[in-house]
């Protein structure tokens, strides 16, 4: 895998993984019961910080689209997206994992490995 390639990936799930975490922690202030209540939303800076850090992703995303496998570049922004997510999820959030989680997270990982061993990933400048 190139290393470009790991990098832009690694920016990706974290824009993405980042923006989902601001997005929740700003609607965990919030009841949205009524319609007014998704109209101030619209206001909450954590949840328009969080739609932005997600466009962002999304553009960066394109980029890697336009230059790399999407057979290697999916698999490897599933397995970093696991790895970021429960980090965030746990030291940002609050929230809990226990062993199974993480014995899932690595045999994920492993198995990316198997399908991304010795292959070309990029099949243009990435």
């Amino acid at each position: 895998m190139g290393i470009k390639l790991i990098l832009l990936t690694t920016l990706q799930v974290f824009l993405n993984v980042g923006g989902i975490a601001v997005l929740k922690l700003g609607l965990e202030k919030c009841s949205l019961t009524t319609m007014w209540h998704y109209i101030n939303l619209m206001f909450n800076w954590q949840a328009v910080l969080g739609v932005f850090l997600i466009g962002f992703g999304f553009l960066v995303t394109i980029i890697i689209l336009h230059q790399a496998k999407m057979s290697i570049y999916q698999p490897l922004s599933s397995g970093i997206t696991f790895i970021v997510n429960i980090g965030v999820a746990t030291w940002i959030l609050g929230e809990k994992s226990d062993w199974k989680t993480l014995l899932g997270i690595f045999i994920i990982m492993f198995g990316i490995f198997i399908l991304s061993y010795n292959t070309n990933p990029v099949p243009k400048n990435i």
